[in-house]
């Protein structure tokens, strides 16, 4: 290996780590509004069971 190619692999897998960053970035924040929103309509039919349930 050449030690211009070994600049050009390592520049390429600083590349790549900087994306997997952005993309663990990303994800994690898709997961915690995923899971965000079905705490909330999880409290929401939990709440509508309730009231339900006190009307009978």
């Amino acid at each position: 290996m050449s030690y211009k190619s070994m600049i050009d692999y390592n520049q390429t897998k600083d590349k790549a780590k900087m994306l997997e960053l952005q993309v663990s970035m990303s994800f994690r924040t898709w997961v915690l509004i995923f899971v965000g929103k079905s705490i909330c309509s999880l409290k929401s039919i939990r709440k509508t069971a309730i009231d339900g349930r006190s009307k009978k």
